[in-house]
């Protein structure tokens, strides 16, 4: 299948220190990240005072309206034959990072009802597993911490505006699992091989629905579908967008997408046929109908399994308050295990952290990133990086460890790769604003040494 030629961009590149996807450092859930959805770290904004490390930038573009480049291609693997080749530009990282986004077609592995590996999988309306009742009921009750995150769509939901591999003759859409709840889909469209897009699955969103409702976030509307709030864009038509489907108790999932480079003219402007944010309604019409149905597969983690483990309980709201010099830090629990975020509900503008579990493909390496560090930290190998850019307001760093190893992964997977590998890691990000990159890095090390023990051991 081909994919479109790819750049770093706003989507498809975020930030790794960052806030957890959708969300900001320091803000509540459900509520937009300073400096708008997708933007980089060096993105508009500048510093203000205040926090020990600084405060986050309060200025940004309108919801769905996000600066910078269209995504431009896709990071895994060779063009099957028959497809124009690709180049990933220089001095691109190899791994796209958590949150985010990601896909195309190759082979799809659905296991229902099957124990594999020490994974179960079952269908969604099993015992457990969001059915009984009405549509409503079964919505509700479904685990968000125990579905494979790529089990909410098919690549029908795409049917009428994707275009064909031409080697498998089956729609050009892929499903690569990112995170423990995080899954990339990647369409190349029907009308140019060329012309792609890249949208970002997330179902770990957690907010205050009652106060999002009484106070939408700016360029959004908020729409009653059935059991479900969905907020939409006011404005449509723009390269990148997302929406959020919220149940009643305010967990939900999030699409997100942006273009590629292929999908817009000379002027910036998305090309005849190609829609975003129609892309992301299918998408949201899918993952609605599925837990209305019989619910997305079911993931149960082994006890050697990252997935097992409680991200906020790895570290104490106590242990980051004092490396982040910000007392009062507490968990804030996302609307699964697999996230967590750490802030100061008095002082929402200083210096954050996060504990995020994903899934790569490829194992992590120093070597990766400019002054990254390969470190044993609590007798775990662990990589200590920053993608700050010079001259950033924003300092940022991330220690991760990997864990265990799935091959092949048990859960839905549509990808080029005919039995890929993907490994669990858990990232620990440190991320302020006005601070100092070395003393960031520090703060994430002596986390780790917190954390890394109290994580399963490889069996």
């Amino acid at each position: 299948m081909t994919h479109p030629p790819q750049q770093p961009g706003p989507y498809g590149q975020q930030p790794q220190s960052g806030p957890p996807y959708g969300q900001s450092y320091g803000a509540p859930y459900g509520q937009q990240p300073p400096g708008g959805y997708g933007q980089q770290r060096s993105g508009p904004g500048q510093p203000q005072s205040g926090a020990p490390y600084g405060q986050p930038p309060q200025s940004g573009p309108p919801y769905g309206q996000q600066p910078g480049q269209p995504y431009s291609g896709a990071p895994y693997g060779q063009q099957p034959p028959g497809y124009p080749p690709y180049q990933q530009p220089p001095g691109q990282h190899k791994k796209k990072r958590t949150g985010l986004i990601i896909g195309i077609v190759i082979a799809v592995v659905v296991v229902l009802g099957l124990v594999t590996a020490g994974v179960v999988l079952m269908k969604g309306d099993d015992k457990g597993g969001g059915s009984g009742g009405k549509g409503s009921d079964k919505a509700s009750a479904v685990n968000f911490g125990a579905t494979d995150p790529c089990g909410y769509l098919t690549p029908d939901a795409f049917k009428d505006i994707a275009g064909k591999d031409e080697r498998t003759k089956q729609l050009a859409v892929d499903l690569v699992p990112e995170g423990l709840n995080q899954c990339s889909v990647h369409i190349v469209l029907k009308i140019s091989n060329e012309a792609g897009l890249l949208l970002d699955m997330d179902s770990s969103q957690q907010a205050d629905l009652a106060k999002l409702k009484q106070t939408p976030e700016k360029g959004t509307k908020g729409v009653n579908d059935g059991p479900f709030y969905i907020v939409k864009p006011t404005v449509t038509g723009t390269q990148t967008c997302k929406e959020t489907l919220y149940r009643p108790d305010g967990s939900g999932v999030q699409v997100g997408g942006n273009v590629s480079v292929g999908a817009v003219d000379q002027n910036g402007r998305l090309k005849p046929g190609v829609d975003t944010c129609a892309a992301i309604d299918k998408a949201i019409s899918a993952v609605a109908t599925t837990l209305k149905g019989k619910g997305p597969t079911k993931i149960s983690y082994p006890p050697d399994s990252f997935g097992s483990a409680d991200a906020c309980k790895l570290v104490t709201g106590n242990d980051v308050g004092a490396a982040l010099q910000n007392p009062g830090e507490a968990a804030l629990p996302s609307a699964t295990t697999h996230r967590c975020s750490f802030v100061n509900a008095s002082n929402l503008k200083g210096a954050t952290a996060s504990v995020n579990m994903s899934l790569q493909k490829q194992p992590e390496s120093a070597q990766d990133y400019p002054g990254g560090q390969q470190l044993n930290i609590a007798g775990r190998d662990t990589v200590v990086y920053t993608l700050d850019q010079p001259g950033s307001p924003f300092a940022s760093c991330t220690a991760e460890t990997a864990g265990k190893v799935w091959q092949p992964w048990q859960g839905v997977m549509i990808s080029q790769d005919a039995a890929p590998r993907l490994i669990e890691y858990v990232e620990l990000n440190v991320f302020a604003v006005g601070g100092n990159t070395q003393q960031t890095c520090q703060v994430a090390k002596d986390l780790a040494a917190k954390a890394w023990p109290n994580l399963p051991q490889a069996r």
